[in-house]
């Protein structure tokens, strides 16, 4: 039986109980009329005062009361009792079988109570329990969102830093591919130019040992006009090819010789002196050359550390990039599941806390109208009681009793 059931038939209950208390002031009614004016004279008067208290109390029950055929019923055997002048101990008996009527409503509504109690107290804790567990759920739902947005917003810096890292590394990767490529032109054109120098001298050098064969008294110009066995164009091209250097060692050779072509004769000292300073030359540009490509090759293997490292970056960041947007959709996904748990227990707080509050005012109406129904039949009980011991006294006094036996 639900809450509201339990309360309307515990006030109908109260109502009956007021309908019985309401039956017996009808009864000494009756028995005012039966008995004449003689009852009047030692009826208590604050008595009277009392049952028309009740009766005003209880106006508004009069007609349904009136229209319960156990009260009629019970009226009309005890007027027949009093006016038949039957024993009147099934007077005394109506009232003892009235009286413990009253107890057993008390009783079954005593259990009715006791069962109402518990099924409230089980209602309120469950309602309780609800409330309480939606707060927690509230609040855990509501610190896991604040975390989740904690996570979010580290986890968008994070990854606008990330993106900025990339693409500044990325514009420094192109920087160091442009230097690279002219440091690498310049070289391959340097690298080209000491291998033409090293082919001229390498050219030029058994030209130049050739003159050692010539007779001392053979003049360069000589050997310039083809009478010697080195030969003209031999000669022209070696000269030729000093000539178009203008580095200070070309420059020192070419002017050996033109001294040489100057002087009336070949002297083997120029030619030895020639040869060691173009042997010193070759070695130079050897040397060079040497210095150039260990320079190169210094640089490409910075550059390939270099680039390196910014790639193996590059891929790290590239991996903590996705890595950042599975926590950004996570951290998204997390709020969304957050303020839906957030949405769901508020509602089921708010529900449950308003269906917490009308059980508590069902189950404290209910209480309180058990305790009025059971106040009420203690009243009802008293008064049957009074009224028996003052009928009883009644009798007793106008000898009716004696007269019955």
């Amino acid at each position: 039986m639900c809450i509201r059931d339990r309360v309307s038939t515990q006030s109908t209950w109260g109502m009956r109980a007021s309908s019985t208390a309401l039956s017996i002031i009808g009864l000494a009614v009756l028995a005012v009329a039966v008995s004449g004016a003689s009852i009047r004279r030692v009826y208590p008067r604050n008595a009277l005062v009392a049952l028309h208290t009740q009766e005003e109390m209880h106006a508004q029950l009069k007609a349904q009361i009136k229209a319960r055929p156990s009260f009629t019923e019970f009226v009309a055997i005890v007027q027949n009792l009093l006016q038949t002048n039957a024993p009147i101990d099934k007077v005394y008996t109506l009232f003892d079988e009235l009286i413990n009527e009253v107890n057993q409503e008390q009783f079954r509504h005593d259990e009715m109570a006791y069962e109402q109690r518990a099924q409230c107290d089980e209602e309120l804790t469950y309602r309780k329990n609800e409330v309480n567990e939606a707060t927690i759920a509230l609040g855990k739902a509501t610190e896991d969102k604040d975390i989740c947005e904690g996570e979010l917003s580290k986890a968008q810096a994070a990854y606008a830093i990330n993106v900025l890292v990339q693409k500044t590394k990325e514009r420094e990767l192109k920087t160091l591919d442009e230097i690279r490529k002219a440091e690498n032109d310049l070289f391959l054109e340097r690298q080209k130019e000491h291998k033409e120098a090293l082919r001229v001298i390498d050219n030029a050098l058994p030209l130049v040992k050739a003159l050692l064969g010539e007779s001392p008294k053979t003049s360069f110009i000589q050997v310039m006009k083809g009478q010697s066995s080195v030969g003209a164009s031999s000669m022209a091209i070696l000269v030729g090819l000093f000539a178009t250097h203008k580095s200070v060692s070309y420059g020192r050779v070419a002017q050996i010789l033109a001294q040489m072509t100057e002087s009336p004769e070949i002297k083997r000292e120029d030619v030895l002196r020639l040869i060691q300073m173009i042997n010193n030359l070759r070695q130079n540009i050897e040397n060079s050359l040497n210095e150039i490509t260990r320079v190169e090759n210094e640089a490409v293997e910075g550059y390939t550390r270099t680039t390196g490292d910014i790639q193996a970056l590059l891929d790290t960041l590239k991996t903590q990039e996705k890595e950042l947007t599975e926590i950004i959709d996570d951290s998204n996904s997390c709020i969304a599941d957050a303020d839906a748990t957030i949405a769901v227990e508020s509602t089921r707080k708010r529900e449950s806390q308003s269906i917490l509050e009308q059980s508590e005012v069902m189950c404290t109406t209910s209480e309180q109208q058990y305790q009025a129904a059971s106040k009420s039949r203690q009243e009802a009980i008293q008064l049957y009681r009074q009224i028996l011991e003052w009928l009883k006294d009644y009798f007793k006094k106008n000898s009716i009793i004696e007269g019955n036996q």
